[in-house]
Formats: C-alpha cells, structure tokens, sequence
C-alpha cells in the first residue's frame, strides 16, 4: 500500500476514535488539577520537589511552607518519612 494510501486510512481512524468533541479531561472545570501527588511522579512516600503544585500539597500537609519543603528534601532527600523527621527535629 503506497505511504499517502496508508496515511490517509491512519488518519481517518483516527478521526474516527478521537473526534474533536471528546473532552480532553475527565476533570470537572475548575476543580484542581490534583489534589494529592501523583503515584506516577513518586506517589505519597517521595516528594518530587521539580513539581510545584507536589511541593505545594507537601507544604500544606506537613504545617510548613515551601521553602522549608525543599530545604528538608535537600537535606535529608524525597522520602516523606525522612522529611517529616527532619522538619519535627528542626
């Protein structure tokens, strides 16, 4: 089958399972795009201080503010316990 044959017939199966009118997300419009850490980033036992919205959720979690979050990753690293150690002995 030529190349322009098969792109066409990929690009109509695709329009097909993906029409424009699905929605992109299953997330109802203007709830938090997370609202714990992602299992896939680390999930809840690192802290994945690259995203913000993690280091965010950390910091409200552990009673401190962003800043100390990474402060205490960078001390000690991502794992939870070992942060929540640092931050209750400091």
């Amino acid at each position: 089958m030529p190349s322009r044959q098969k792109q066409r017939k990929l690009d109509k199966a695709l329009s097909d399972s993906f029409p424009a009118s699905d929605p992109v997300s299953s997330a109802e419009p203007g709830a938090p795009e997370r609202s714990q850490p992602s299992p896939q980033k680390g999930g809840m036992d690192r802290i994945d201080i690259a995203d913000e919205q993690e280091v965010r959720f950390w910091a409200k979690e552990l009673g401190v503010d962003v800043d100390r979050i990474r402060q205490a990753v960078a001390a000690v690293g991502p794992e939870v316990e070992a942060v929540r150690q640092h931050l209750k002995s400091a």
